[in-house]
């Protein structure tokens, strides 16, 4: 058997000389004639969208190559300012609910306020998918690459906002490493930057097992109670109590290092209660816990990943994201975690990604960041088990113009943690991005 980690990130990478050609939506299915399709939406929401699909250069470096098909939403109010916005999602591949997130919550109301609201499924995401094979990505890899998302961004700019329009770019993890990306190749086409959990180079992507390590420990020392459950776990899991079944007739008797395994679904979130529950189920062999265990994916004694969100998305993660230097050197050194052994995760990656990729080009923006002087508010979670806060604020602190915003209870969805302070702090952002009160931040 092996095991499987799954995780779903939100970032990354730029450079490279670009065609950029003017591209024209065409229909969606349900639309026949060609045209793309308004919707009023219900007396709920408080917007007009217009949905479609868009060609874009499958190279675009190259007009030769053919066309990539882009599904999006554009939304605007007649009650907003209406500057232009492009919301970029993360994993990569894993596209976001930004229909519900617009009708639904604090941060969609502040965003529709203020911004005409441009989101699109990326290359290999959603309703812009393609069944592609391994084999095809690898030898086409470099239509993969985030210069060509960056490529994809520009084109839709230019596309839906005009030649000469400024954006401002909203997203988080992997959309946070492209909105940087984006600002490298094009700071001169941008009016501001909304990033999140993210940071200038692929040094937290690389460590998934240091920064959960460490995400965990912080996390106990908060709540006395998950550390006592955490520990009756691990002991019942030393004491060979603890089976996955996994729908399966053969058993797999739980280690030490699958308490990982169980907890990261919570960790992203900080849901620490919920994990608390779960642990003291398993522990208990409660039946809803039992069966939370056996929906688990592949448990087992050995490594494996899985990143992004659809094969295009790991690839693009193998090509961008991961610092295979790093990962050489930590597959032959002694593991300093305690939650999972970080030579044998290291040796997965480098096993997994040599399928998409034989010449990675890792992001590395550091250089580039004192010379970003538009208006950016970056903010992380205190408690991301992903790209730790500390790399976010060192990110900000490079940037002319930035200003950091801690989370203090948020995880790797700050979005959602940071609630009607953070939607607050964007509206504010949205109009004046040089007088913003965070005095909401202490009050919580």
């Amino acid at each position: 058997m092996k095991r499987k980690l799954g995780f779903i990130f939100t970032l990354l990478m730029f450079l490279g000389a670009l065609f950029l050609s003017r591209a024209t939506p065409v229909s969606t299915a349900d639309d026949p004639a060609g045209r793309a399709v308004p919707n009023p939406g219900s007396k709920e929401e408080p917007f007009t969208v217009e949905s479609g699909h868009i060609d874009v250069p499958r190279d675009h470096a190259d007009r030769e190559a053919g066309t990539f098909r882009l599904y999006y939403e554009l939304y605007s109010s007649p009650e907003s300012r209406n500057r232009p916005l492009i919301a970029l999602h993360g994993g990569p591949g894993n596209p976001i609910p930004i229909r519900m997130i617009l009708s639904k919550t604090s941060l969609g109301g502040a965003l529709l306020a203020n911004y005409k609201i441009l989101y699109f499924d990326q290359r290999g995401a959603g309703k812009s998918n393609e069944d592609l094979s391994v084999e095809h990505i690898r030898t086409h890899i470099k239509q993969f690459h985030m210069k060509q998302y960056i490529g994809d961004i520009e084109t839709l700019r230019r596309t839906f906002f005009g030649e000469d329009a400024k954006i401002t770019i909203i997203g988080s993890s992997w959309g946070g490493y492209l909105g940087l990306g984006y600002a490298i190749e094009h700071q001169e086409r941008l009016e501001g930057l909304i990033l999140g959990s993210f940071e200038a180079t692929a040094e937290s992507t690389t460590s998934f097992c240091r920064n959960f390590d460490s995400a965990l420990f912080l996390a106990q020392e908060e709540d006395p109670a998950l550390k006592k459950s955490i520990a009756a776990a691990g002991e019942a899991i030393r004491e060979k109590k603890i089976v996955w079944h996994g729908g399966k007739e053969d058993q797999y008797i739980l280690e030490f290092h699958n308490l990982l395994d169980i907890l990261s679904p919570f960790m992203f979130k900080a849901k620490y209660r919920q994990a608390k529950g779960v642990l003291d189920g398993i522990v208990e062999k409660g039946a809803e816990a039992i069966a939370y265990l056996d929906g688990l994916d592949d448990l087992g004694s050995e490594y494996s990943v899985s990143m992004g969100g659809s094969t295009i998305g790991e690839a693009t993660y193998c090509e961008n994201l991961i610092d295979y230097d790093m990962l050489k050197y930590r597959a032959k050194a002694p593991s300093p975690c305690h939650y999972c052994n970080d030579g044998e995760f290291a040796r997965a990656f480098l096993r997994h990604c040599r399928a998409y990729t034989a010449e990675p080009r890792p992001f590395r923006a550091e250089e580039h960041l004192s010379r970003i002087e538009v208006p950016a508010l970056l903010f992380a979670g205190r408690l991301d088990p992903v790209v730790p806060w500390q790399a976010t604020a060192r990110t900000a602190y490079k940037m002319k113009n930035a200003t950091f915003v801690l989370i203090e209870k948020g995880a790797h969805t700050p979005f959602k943690a940071g609630g009607s302070c953070l939607a607050g702090i964007i509206s504010q952002f949205a109009r004046d991005p040089g007088e913003l009160d965070l005095s909401c931040l202490r009050s919580d």
